[in-house]
C-alpha cells in the first residue's frame, strides 16, 4: 500500500499575518468522529495547548501541540499543517491518497487558527471516501476536497498565556 501526502504551499495575499505562535489555556474544546457538527463538548481538555513555528524540508509552518500544564516538556501530540498566512492567522491543507484503483482511500485535511485579540481558534475538519476510485491519487483527493463525507471534526479555542523567558528556555 503506498501513501502520498501533498500539503498546499500557496502563498498569501494580503497583510502579515499575526504572530499566533505561544501557549494558550484551552477554554473549549468540541470534537466528534463521523461528522462535522454536534460534537462532544471535551471542556478545557487538553488544558493547555501550543502553536509551534516548525520547518520540512525547507518550508516554514505552524503546527499545534497539546500540552498538560505551561511547562514545554509536557507538550506531545496534536498536529495539522498551517502554511498559508491569512489575515487573522495561518490555514493549511493536506490531502492523502493510499491503494489503488480498486481499493482506493482518499483523505481531505484542513486546518486553520485564528487569533481575534488573545483569543485562538484552532478548526480541523476531515473528510474521506474509500472504494473503487479511479484515479486513486491526491489530485483527486484534492479535487474532491469537502465533497467527500465528513469523517471528524475538532474546534479548540484558548486564550494566550503570556509566558516568562525563563518558561521558555527551561532556565
Amino acid at each position: 500500500m503506498r501513501a502520498l501526502i501533498l500539503v498546499a504551499f500557496l502563498a498569501a495575499c494580503g497583510s502579515d499575518p499575526p504572530d499566533i505562535k505561544g501557549l494558550y489555556m484551552t477554554t473549549s474544546h468540541e470534537s466528534a468522529q463521523g461528522a462535522c457538527e454536534g460534537g462532544e463538548d471535551l471542556g478545557q481538555m487538553p488544558p493547555y495547548f501550543r502553536i509551534e513555528e516548525r520547518e520540512i524540508l525547507g518550508a516554514d509552518y505552524h503546527t499545534r501541540v497539546d500540552c498538560q500544564d505551561t511547562d514545554e516538556s509536557s507538550c506531545t501530540g496534536g498536529g495539522g499543517i498551517l502554511v498559508d498566512g491569512t489575515d487573522d492567522g495561518y490555514r493549511g491543507d493536506a490531502y492523502l491518497s493510499s491503494g489503488d484503483s480498486s481499493g482506493c482511500s482518499l483523505v481531505y485535511s484542513s486546518y486553520d487558527a485564528s487569533l481575534d485579540g488573545d483569543q485562538l481558534t484552532y478548526e480541523n475538519y476531515n473528510y474521506s471516501e474509500t472504494g473503487p476510485i479511479d484515479p486513486c491519487t491526491t489530485d483527486e483527493a484534492e479535487a474532491r476536497k469537502d465533497d467527500m463525507p465528513c469523517t471528524s471534526y475538532e474546534v479548540l479555542v484558548g486564550v494566550r498565556v503570556v509566558e516568562s523567558s525563563s518558561a521558555r528556555t527551561g532556565s
